[in-house]
């Protein structure tokens, strides 16, 4: 076996006695303390996690929910980075574009997605517009300056 196997063995390992040592001073402290009114037993959680998983959750299963908070995160995602390239690159070799957009950018970029909140529900309302522009705007604002910085250091 040469290091690197033996390294990824042994942290292998190690994760599966910590864990397991973990699952194993849970279980003790919720049988034999009286932790067990507060916490409940690893086994029952586990079982409920697993009930959770392959279970309804509302009207659908928690795949189908995990597919549809992916395909937001993609839409928000591909849209700002294109929009942030586009903008970047023309901001990054363009005098003009600079001038032009650099204040407001600048304005824009430092408030946090978060912040949008209110504003994205006033806009958009409850549904899945106003959940894909914050990711838009979270995806945005990195992508245009590291575009726009990219193209003002590679002058060709």
């Amino acid at each position: 076996m040469n290091e690197n196997t033996k390294e990824k063995l042994l942290s292998v390992i190690c994760a599966v006695i910590s864990i397991g040592a973990f699952l194993l001073l849970w279980w003790f402290v919720t049988h034999y303390t009286d932790l067990s009114k507060l916490l409940p037993d690893p086994v029952v959680v586990l079982k409920a996690t697993f009930e959770y998983c392959i279970g309804v959750v509302g009207k659908y299963s928690l795949i189908i929910h995990m597919l549809s908070s992916l395909r937001r995160v993609l839409i928000g995602f591909c849209l700002g980075s294109l929009a942030g390239v586009i903008l970047g690159l023309l901001m990054g070799r363009y005098l003009l574009a600079r001038a032009i957009f650099n204040p407001i950018f600048r304005f824009i970029r430092p408030i946090p997605p978060i912040a949008w909140i209110p504003i994205s529900i006033i806009w958009f309302g409850l549904g899945e517009e106003a959940k894909i522009f914050l990711i838009f705007l979270a995806a945005f604002a990195n992508t245009t300056l590291n575009a726009m910085t990219g193209a003002m250091n590679n002058e060709v």
